[in-house]
Order: structure tokens, then sequence, then C-alpha cells
């Protein structure tokens, strides 16, 4: 049942925030799990990123999954823990669609990127793009402006990550998961 009531967020730190609020919401509520308590986030994220679900990792369908989830066991939950349910449902139903259409932004960028005729490992690696520049200096200008959305990308998607750990402040001090 854990794996239901939580998914992949897309940073490990994030990840591993809804897996714990998954685990303890059962506990509380007396169902039994072998899921750990702890906080350990395992994982990597891509530096170089070179496809749409690299620069905005995470499962969008998946987090949608998760709230719905959330939100049908919040009907059956104990009512001091119903209410953080519906909490988590709502920050994970959040980061979804805001994950969705990052995404979609992602897929056009890289879509841009294939038509300008640039190989997707060069926008989101300053080395390859001063490279590409050096070696194509009339792309300078297009290689230039994608390499610089990527990267605005990239800072809007750790910005959903943060703002995703935020939502969950009141849901993870009345579970007692350590803030960071």
């Amino acid at each position: 049942m854990t794996a239901e009531l939580h998914t992949d967020t897309g940073r490990p730190d994030s990840r591993e925030l809804s897996r714990v609020v998954a685990v303890k919401l059962l506990t509380r509520s007396g169902v039994l799990t072998e899921e750990s308590l702890e906080f350990r986030p395992t994982g990597t994220v891509t530096r170089t990123p070179v496809d749409p679900g690299q620069l905005v990792p995470g499962d969008p369908t998946g987090l949608t999954q998760a709230a719905a989830a959330l939100t049908e066991w919040a009907a059956t939950a104990p009512t001091g823990l119903s209410s953080l349910a519906l909490e988590a449902s709502a920050a994970h139903a959040r980061l979804g669609q805001r994950l969705a259409e990052q995404r979609a932004e992602a897929e056009a960028l890289f879509s841009r990127v294939q038509a300008e005729g640039v190989p997707a490992d060069v926008i989101c690696n300053a080395k390859n793009v001063r490279s590409f520049i050096a070696a194509n200096p009339a792309q300078a200008e297009a290689v230039g402006e994608l390499a610089a959305r990527a990267a605005t990308m990239r800072m809007a998607w750790v910005d959903l990550q943060n703002d995703f750990i935020d939502d969950l402040a009141g849901v993870r001090q009345e579970l007692d998961i350590a803030d960071w």
C-alpha cells in the first residue's frame, strides 16, 4: 500500500520525503509496513541532461496517482491523519501539475534544439556550449539562447522541488519529519 501513496518527485530528497510521509501516515494509522521510517535519500539527478525527462525529472503521472491515492486513503483514515493525507495529496497534485507543464516546455526546448541541428548534450553543459560555438560561430546566438533557457528551466525545476518540500511543512511538523 505504501508504494501507492508516494512516487518519484524528481529529486532524491523530495522523493524520499514523499516516501517517508506515506510510511508515517500508514504507521500512525496502525497499518504495519516493512518500510523504513528513516529519511535516507538515494540516487542522483543527471548533471548533463540530454532529454526532457532528464532536464525535468520526476513522474507527473505518478504524482497525480499518488495524490488520488492519498485522497482516497484520507476518506478512511483516522480523523487526525485525514487532514494530513489531504495536505500531502494537494502537495503531490500541485507538483505533478507543475512538473507536467515544465516537461512540456522541456519537450519544446529539445525539439527546437534538434531543429537547430544542435546535439542534445550541448545545451545543458557550459563546456559543450563553448566548444560547439567555437566550432559553429554562426549558431552562437541560437545556442546561447537555448542554453540559457535550459539553465532557467533547471533552476525552475529546483524551485518546484523546494516548493513541494515547503508545501509539506505542516505535514512534516505533525509527523515529526526533520526540517532541512
